[in-house]
């Protein structure tokens, strides 16, 4: 029988086994409040298990943020809130996604600085479509936040309990689904420079019928953020450590000498970088703007005592746009389909100016070399548009007394389409290859292109070129489009109930199936597939996989109030998939448990072995143009008698053995043959799954001789093998020179060969390509603190402090086995593919209410950091930030306790400015000369708002 089928009779056959064996309480948490933020003693259901728990009961740790604590910060999209938690690393977001190809404003989490791919995102416990695509990354700016109940971080491997995904954690935004009455938010904000200005509104109303028995809630909100442009704040303004030499007007070169032009419109010799460079800044974002329209309902109803029918929908349309520099081009941008390179501008160009030309006849050149760019030609900045779709229909019951059920199908799907104006290459090429006695009777060269309607570009001076060359260069406004479509469909049933009794409890049980169908497709224009773009040459990506799942969870409590045992119990958990169209077969389990030897404290440790199955882009990537840099060559420097171990094979490449014939040694020649290394990126679909020991211990500490106190302190240790990774480039270069060609990566690399028509070095690296493999281990380890005290004093008056920290003891990475341990604890880089890790991060909040007033207080800290550039740490190029503080605060006054309140705040009170990482850092986020992603780059900001009630 083909495997195909098999999952067919595993849904059949698996809910038999499962419901003798072990069964499940529903995925979603159970409604209650945050302790976090609520006074409430009720016993509080959180993510960790589908065995419902305390928060402060269960073995894995928990991090939880109440709607207070939500809206205490005055954020309008929870990116916001999130990106304070210590425990949460760098993701993808709107300070940092400016020059991004496609999905700039996507807000992602990154738990642990594992990446993006490595947390799992649950919104009522069931998965959602990936907001990027070939990615499981999540897109958050689908997240109502007035919506919101609270919001779970479970900071530890989970895919025994959720699956695929969770290997660094679990995030689950629950949302209000028994929501009555009707609740209003407006708010505004602005910084006080006068800029990023932002605004929001939201309504949630809800309504219960039957006598009870059903509810329809339903909320819309609408926010716009209006971004950040660089030239905004003094950090960014300009371009620094120094200004573009592709500049508008243009930059000429005859032997020696250039020209260019003065902002008068003068031609001159010579070239000034303050006064003729381009400031690229002047056009960048900091942040991007983002506009969201949200709608979302939820309901359910109660068909009987023991049946319920439950439904939720979304529909989030998000929109954001880049701005980048105009593209910045040379003769190399002319390009003929089949590689041909403009080698210049012709001395017989009619728009070449005369001095130029006399020049260029003196040194006896017959072409001009030129750098320019296309300012008032097109617009390269990205227009983004997303939209999301998420519908649930389930019914959930009893059986059996205490036996809980829930079935469920859920589909989600996210739409992005991004545009760009551009240029083509080939129509460049022809209309830059002007002829013609002068300017006015010019013409292009090539009879085909002229009958296509080229027309001749000048490039000579600043706003020189004629509409109508403008027009065929960019066949009239064509534009470089991209259309990602992402799917996700999920069948799910599950069970739980109690099985027996020990003297501890009810041992309990929790079982089921899921059904997962991922698909996507990313598409580009023809033209940037073949590359006649100015652009990378982008192919496209589709694929899909299926995956069956069954799990089982069990908890055993052993003792309970007994002499030094308040609560002795164990938890374990399996699951196991088949990702029957990639990986195959994969295992996933915890084992942990918790003992309370008094009311007072209790410990905690739970061990997993999580895996994550590769994702549609690392399987099925289509090729993607790239240009890296920082790339050294072995054989650079080998001459006819020279004796490194690697210079015997490297006089057999024929290009090098050329130039040492030519020249006595191998050497590149000029900045063109380093900068122009290009490469492809592609997928792999022999990947095989991720997988990664973890494990958490702790203590909770809850003493009743100071009552409204807890804490907890957790250690945490996760290390993940066989990660998925692109090959390094230098690592594929380096094996391929030390095998003396027999390694199989040096089908990776590409030399430039005798006889091309590009104009470099014979014998140079030209083509270094990378797929992923699994190859990298990552390590991650420190040390977790949770504290709340509350306290209340009269009828209305009460302080409430909480405090979120992170030690982090480890952040390493190896690429591959045997290869150098990158430490990235301290470094606020990483290597780019980690984030910051910062040794100490901690969000203390401290609230005091009286009456109708309520103040609060929240303070975030991060420590120093080392910004390495060049990747070459100890050799003096490390840039040392120091510890940060931040300091937000809010007031609120409720004119009617429960119909009207307003709100006012202040973000970054001290107006504490970012450090400075110019474009040498490689910290750096362009156009931000900061890590715009790690620190507030918009200074003090101000807001109020409004909630009504009815």
């Amino acid at each position: 029988m083909k495997k195909a089928y098999l999952p067919l009779l595993k849904l059949t056959a698996a809910p038999l086994v499962l419901s003798v064996v072990m069964l499940s309480a529903p995925a979603h948490a159970q409604d209650a409040a945050a302790t976090a933020d609520e006074a409430s003693e009720d016993t509080i259901v959180v993510t960790g298990s589908r065995i419902g728990r305390p928060e402060l009961e269960g073995s894995s740790p928990v991090q939880v943020l109440g709607e207070a604590s939500i809206l205490q910060q005055g954020s309008q999209n929870i990116s916001d809130v999130l990106n304070e938690m210590p425990s949460i690393g760098t993701g993808i977001g709107r300070t940092n996604s400016n020059f991004l190809t496609s999905g700039n404003g996507v807000a992602t989490v990154n738990l642990r600085n594992l990446g993006n791919s490595r947390t799992l995102v649950l919104v009522n416990g069931r998965r959602v479509a990936a907001g990027i695509g070939g990615t499981s990354a999540v897109d958050i700016n689908n997240i109502p936040t007035d919506l919101l109940q609270r919001v779970e971080v479970l900071t530890g491997g989970s895919s025994a309990v959720y699956g695929s995904e969770a290997m660094a954690g679990v995030v689950n935004f629950i949302l209000k689904d028994d929501f009555e009455g009707i609740r209003g938010r407006a708010q505004a904000g602005i910084t006080d420079e006068g800029d990023n200005g932002r605004q929001m509104l939201g309504l949630t109303v809800g309504k219960n019928f039957a006598d009870g028995r059903g509810n329809i809630t339903l909320a819309g909100q609408y926010d716009r953020d209006t971004g950040l442009r660089s030239y905004k704040r003094a950090i960014s303004a300009e371009d620094v450590p120094f200004r573009s030499s592709f500049t508008p007007q243009g930059r000429f070169f005859v032997g020696d000498t250039s020209y260019t032009y003065d902002p008068a419109g003068n031609l001159k010799e010579g070239y000034d970088s303050p006064v003729d460079g381009y400031n690229r800044n002047g056009e960048r974002y900091i942040a991007v703007p983002l506009e969201r329209y949200l709608l979302n309902g939820l309901g359910h109803f109660d068909i009987n005592d023991s049946l319920t029918f439950f439904a939720e929908g979304t529909y989030a349309k998000v929109k954001s746009r880049s701005r980048l520099e105009p593209y910045a081009f040379d003769n190399s941008d002319a390009q003929l389909p089949d590689g041909t390179i403009l080698p210049g501008i012709s001395i017989n160009n009619p728009f070449v100016p005369q001095t130029i030309r006399d020049a260029a006849i003196a040194a006896g050149e017959t072409t001009i070399g030129f750098t320019k760019r296309f300012n008032g030609v097109f617009d390269r900045s990205n227009r983004a548009d997303r939209e999301f779709y998420r519908a649930v229909a389930g019914l959930r019951g009893t059986l059996f007394g205490d036996w809980k059920w829930d079935a469920y199908y859920n589909r989600s799907q996210t739409v992005e389409n991004t545009a760009s104006e551009t240029a083509l290459r080939d129509r460049l090429y022809y209309a830059l290859d002007a002829v013609g006695a002068n300017p006015a009777t010019a013409e292009c060269r090539d009879a085909a292109a002229r009958a296509a309607g080229c027309k001749p570009f000048n490039i000579f001076g600043a706003g020189t070129a004629s509409p109508e060359s403008i027009a065929y260069i960019t066949n009239n406004g064509q534009l470089s489009t991209y259309k990602a479509k992402i799917n996700q469909e999920v069948f799910a049933f599950n069970t739980s109930g109690s099985v027996f009794r020990l003297p501890g409890g009810d041992v309990k049980v929790a079982g089921g199936i899921e059904h997962r169908t991922e698909r996507s497709s990313e598409i580009y224009d023809a033209a940037t597939q073949s590359g006649n773009t100015l652009s990378n040459a982008l192919t496209n990506t589709t694929g899909k996989y299926r995956v069956f799942e069954a799990y089982g969870e069990t908890v055993v409590p052993i003792l309970s109030d007994v002499p030094f045992a308040e609560y002795l119990g164990l938890e374990a958990a399996v699951r196991y998939g088949d990702y029957y169209d990639t990986v195959g077969s994969v295992w996933s389990y915890k084992i942990g448990g918790d003992w309370a030897p008094t009311s007072d404290i209790r410990f905690r440790a739970v061990y997993s072995r999580a895996t994550r199955a590769p994702n549609i882009g690392e399987l099925y990537q289509g090729a993607s143009q790239t240009f890296p840099s920082g790339l050294t060559d072995p054989c650079e420097g080998v001459t006819a008698t020279s004796s490194r171990p690697q210079d015997t094979y490297c006089r057999t490449i024929p290009g090098i053995a050329q130039q040492i014939a030519a020249n006595g040694t191998f050497v590149y020649n000029n900045n063109l043959d380093r900068q122009s290394i290009e490469g492809e990126d592609s997928g792999n679909r022999n990947l095989k799954e991720e997988t990664a020991n973890t494990w958490t211990a702790g203590v909770v500490l809850t003493p009743s001789f100071v009552p409204g106190l807890s804490v907890t302190v957790d250690y945490f240790n996760i290390k993940v093998k066989d990660a998925i990774q692109l090959i390094p480039r230098q690592t594929a270069i380096n094996d391929c020179v030390a095998s003396a060609g027999a390694s199989a990566l040096c089908s990776l690399i590409v030399r430039e060969q005798v006889g091309t028509p590009r104009p470099r070095t014979p014998g140079t690296l030209y083509q270094i390509n990378a797929y992923p493999v699994n190859s990298a281990n990552i390590e991650t380890a420190g040390v977790d603190v949770q504290a709340r005290y509350k306290t209340s004093w009269g009828e209305d008056s009460s302080l409430d402090v909480a405090l979120l920290y992170t030690y982090l003891d480890k952040l390493t990475l190896q690429s591959f086995a045997g290869g150098d341990v990158q430490d990235n604890r301290g470094q606020l880089n990483g290597d780019g593919r980690l984030g910051a890790g910062f040794k100490h991060r901690a969000n203390l909040s401290v609230t005091y209410k009286t009456g109708p007033f309520s103040l609060n207080w929240r303070t975030n800290y991060q420590s120093k950091m080392q910004d390495t550039l060049g990747g070459n740490p100890g050799l003096g190029d490390e840039n040392y930030v120091k510890a940060y503080w931040y300091h937000d605060v809010q007031a609120r006054f409720a004119v009617d306790k429960d119909r009207l309140e307003f709100y006012a705040g202040i973000d970054n009170l001290f107006d504490k400015k970012p450090p400075v990482i110019n474009q040498n850092g490689a910290s750096n986020i362009t156009g931000t000369e900061t890590a715009a992603d790690s620190y507030d780059p918009f200074g003090r900001n101000l807001y109020v708002g409004a909630v009504f009630r009815f």
